[in-house]
């Protein structure tokens, strides 16, 4: 009887210090500026070593906690006394130089040059005394390269995420384009002879370009179209 009432009370006391641990981590999340939802989400990931890991190296949480940028753990960076050229801090800056610049401009990588300038943009524009240099910068895209963090192919360095993802749809075109059975589908005799009744039909008669084009459109396992915007000038309005 008594070792079954020790072990819920155990228990009871041991919710009740993870309560009170919990309230003391949220109250410090909060004071460095994070709000209920947030806090609760960097909690989850990292339990009762929370405040442990943000003193250690806050920029961590950029690629652990969804809806950190890097602004914010520069910020906490800077809290915890990060000091301006430290390799964690110009590491988080580049990765999230490359996935800002990637998304913004629609590729899948930055030019080695132009990563380096945006990152030392990001990392001197607070009122850190030391100012990041050229080659600070480019040390740590080799150790991130030598890490993996960051794919580097001669002057291009992607996001791993956006690297394997275009090597995945290279691959899958290479696969599609490499069908020969469509071809076999539309004899040209056949083809002509149905362009011409359609051409017939239609009232119209198409230049040997767009033939050409029609013919390859049919031919062929995959099929890009490339265009522009419509404008308003473009229909006389």
């Amino acid at each position: 009887m008594y070792r079954a009432y020790q072990k819920k009370a155990d228990k009871l006391a041991a919710a009740l210090q993870e309560h009170q641990g919990l309230e003391q981590i949220m109250i410090s999340l909060n004071q460095y500026g994070f709000g209920p939802q947030l806090s609760m989400k960097i909690y989850q990931v990292y339990e009762s070593e929370t405040l442990q890991k943000i003193e250690e190296n806050p920029y961590q949480l950029v690629k652990d906690v969804e809806g950190i940028g890097f602004i914010k753990a520069d910020e906490l960076g800077a809290r915890t006394g990060i000091s301006g050229n430290d390799p964690e801090r110009i590491r988080a800056a580049l990765l999230y130089t490359v996935e800002t610049a990637s998304l913004q401009d629609g590729h899948t990588y930055i030019q080695t040059k132009d990563l380096i300038v945006e990152t030392r943009k990001l990392l001197n524009q607070t009122g850190n005394d030391y100012k990041v240099t050229e080659m600070d910068v480019a040390n740590q895209i080799i150790a991130l390269g030598e890490g993996k963090e960051m794919i580097i192919e001669d002057d291009r360095c992607y996001h791993p995420s956006l690297f394997y993802a275009e090597q995945s749809v290279a691959k899958r075109i290479q696969k599609i384009v490499s069908q020969t059975e469509y071809a076999d589908q539309f004899p040209e005799s056949e083809f002509l002879l149905a362009l011409g009744e359609l051409e017939e039909r239609l009232g119209v008669q198409y230049a040997p370009t767009q033939k050409e084009a029609i013919q390859k459109a049919l031919m062929s396992p995959m099929l890009l179209f490339l265009g522009r915007a419509w404008n308003r000038e473009d229909d006389g309005h």
